[in-house]
């Protein structure tokens, strides 16, 4: 069974990077990583929370595409969210850069585009099975 707990739904926590990394400095797991482990890869990341490593490797890492993955529905929206956050020093050549601001990067049409923001999805699921593991 999954137990709730104060701090966020299945036990998470939306405000978790605010407290592990207080500094706003660049997570420590990064420094770990070597690009060639993710370009032009598919990847998978499990408990993506709110999404900053994720993003962190969808934009640094160019991997073909990179899926983040939460039990928690709140924080894979506040994950999407956040894609706006990492375009926001970037400029369109279509719409004003306060569109995207304002409104988050600009999809809807299929694109082969492996480059960020088109290699990042955030989808809600529960990969831990609750039967007959």
């Amino acid at each position: 069974a999954v137990v709730s707990t104060q701090s966020g739904h299945y036990g998470r926590d939306s405000k978790y990077y605010g407290y592990r990394n207080p500094d706003k400095e660049q997570d420590v797991r990064l420094k770990y990583f070597d690009g060639s482990m993710f370009a032009g890869k598919d990847v998978l990341d499990l408990g993506c929370n709110i999404g900053h490593i994720t993003l962190t490797i969808a934009k640094e890492y160019e991997p073909k595409k990179i899926v983040g993955v939460d039990i928690d529905g709140n924080l894979i929206n506040v994950a999407r969210k956040n894609i706006r956050r990492y375009l926001s020093k970037e400029k369109s050549s279509k719409f004003p850069v306060s569109m995207q601001l304002c409104y988050g990067p600009l999809f809807g049409q299929e694109s082969n585009d492996t480059k960020f923001p088109h290699n990042i999805a955030f989808r809600k699921e529960n990969w831990v099975p609750l039967e007959g593991a």
